[in-house]
């Protein structure tokens, strides 16, 4: 049975009924390996966060910079594991009159979400042990924002499960997905069918794991998951529940970027951008070889993210936004729309590194880097982008300060700079009508003070 609500602060679990497109033994490994491994005690001293559940890059890619998440808003966090995803959106959305609604098939996994919420002291989240096949069936009513991370891949019929999240889905609504990326997988596929001959008829989840880590600790160097290692850790950071999750999972399947959008299709959603890693998907920007890089941007764009995925190679993961319709994006071709620097960097900071150095380095929480070289016109744009000011009202700001800057050039300027930032998130948009959302600094402040 599900615990009673921790601490008196979160809403008793609803219950949905068991569903055929589950296979009993992946239930069962949750029961026993809830994943990730999360210690509730943990919550004390650090945040996680679930990147592309950040609500400034939510904004910018799926609501055109224009939601404000502050009023009203439903989320639903569908395959809920053990709380990283509920419990960041929790903080984010926290004191604003929002509601989360954790969606998962193991009790035990439930569990440690719920005990980590209660120790943040959060009351806006509520919980509900079943499948997200039933979630129409469960009249938990519909939806803002779904975030699905790590789930759809391990059902029978995954656009079953898409098209049942879809179904929840306010029309005006989007989702965050993450399925497993083909390629980058393909270490890992061959250990996994190494394990079903070692482990065929061994029936006790634990002997399979003990056999599994004595394989890993003898790989030898021409192993393919071995040459791989640097990609995965599940089973150096989880143990035993990362052992069995990446390598003894009896049901996942993984997709190309051409499978990801069919998928996306199938399910009745359109694709508007990778979140994760976005920059992998476009070498357009940074293959070196102008001649091909050219060749390369003359493709489809589904096309030039299939090139991406293959020369980088290990993406074993997409992070992927979509909805119901492609027009979500915010552009920077919207002069009604703030521009503003995300994560640590500011435009007069920007401005004055431009100057000095003519050109910056950025870097995004993801590790990724994008540099924007540029003189003086371009340094005067950002020196206008201060988080307050429209796109319309930096380039008049920019065109009226640079002697001979048509307004025309000042936008071509700021629209590739905004190419070059996006692709590491450090320059968004968001109209006036929406607030700065909480910065990684304020969450870590509410949390920890």
């Amino acid at each position: 049975m599900m615990p009673e609500p921790l601490g008196g602060t979160l809403t008793a679990p609803i219950r949905g009924d068991d569903h055929a497109d589950y296979l009993p033994e992946v239930r069962e490994q949750y029961e026993q390996f809830p994943y990730p491994l999360r210690n509730p005690d943990d919550e004390r001293r650090r945040l996680r966060f679930s990147y592309p559940d950040f609500l400034p890059l939510v904004n910018q890619a799926c609501f055109r910079g224009r939601r404000d998440f502050r009023s009203g808003v439903r989320v639903l966090v569908a395959g809920s594991g053990t709380g990283d995803v509920e419990v960041f959106m929790g903080e984010q959305l926290h004191g604003w009159d929002a509601e989360i609604i954790a969606l998962d098939i193991s009790e035990a996994s439930l569990a440690v979400a719920q005990a980590r919420a209660a120790l943040r002291g959060l009351e806006n989240i509520r919980w509900v042990h079943g499948s997200l096949l039933d979630v129409e069936r469960l009249g938990l009513g519909r939806f803002d924002y779904i975030s699905c991370t790590g789930v759809l891949h391990h059902l029978r019929d995954p656009v079953a499960g898409l098209r049942a999240l879809r179904s929840v889905l306010n029309d005006d609504g989007a989702m965050m997905l993450m399925v497993y990326g083909r390629h980058g997988r393909e270490g890992v596929y061959q250990m996994q069918e190494l394990m079903r001959y070692l482990n065929r008829g061994e029936t006790d989840r634990q002997r399979r794991v003990d056999r599994t880590s004595a394989i890993l600790r003898h790989l030898p160097d021409t192993n393919w998951f071995a040459r791989s290692r640097h990609i995965f850790d599940d089973d150096l950071v989880y143990g035993d529940v990362g052992v069995y999750d990446l390598f003894l999972h009896s049901q996942d399947r993984a997709y190309t970027v051409e499978e990801l959008h069919e998928f996306l299709r199938d399910g009745g959603l359109q694709f508007l951008d990778f979140s994760w890693g976005r920059h992998h998907y476009q070498p357009e920007h940074w293959f070196p070889d102008p001649h091909v890089r050219d060749v390369i941007a003359a493709r489809p764009r589904v096309v030039r993210q299939a090139i991406g995925e293959l020369l980088t190679g290990s993406l074993g993961c997409h992070f992927v936004y979509c909805a119901p319709d492609a027009d979500r994006r915010a552009s920077i071709d919207d002069e009604a729309l703030i521009p503003y620097l995300f994560m640590d960097h500011t435009g007069p900071g920007i401005a004055a590194t431009l100057r000095q150095e003519g050109q910056v380095v950025t870097r995004a929480g993801t590790g990724m880097t994008a540099t924007l070289k540029g003189g003086e016109e371009l340094a005067t744009l950002f020196v206008h982008i201060d988080g307050t000011a429209t796109v319309g009202q930096v380039l008049d700001a920019a065109v009226a300060e640079c002697p001979g800057l048509s307004r025309a050039a000042a936008h071509d300027m700021l629209r590739s700079a905004w190419e070059t930032l996006h692709l590491s998130d450090q320059l968004l948009l968001r109209h006036p009508d929406t607030p700065l959302y909480r910065s990684p600094a304020e969450l870590e402040t509410r949390a920890f003070g």
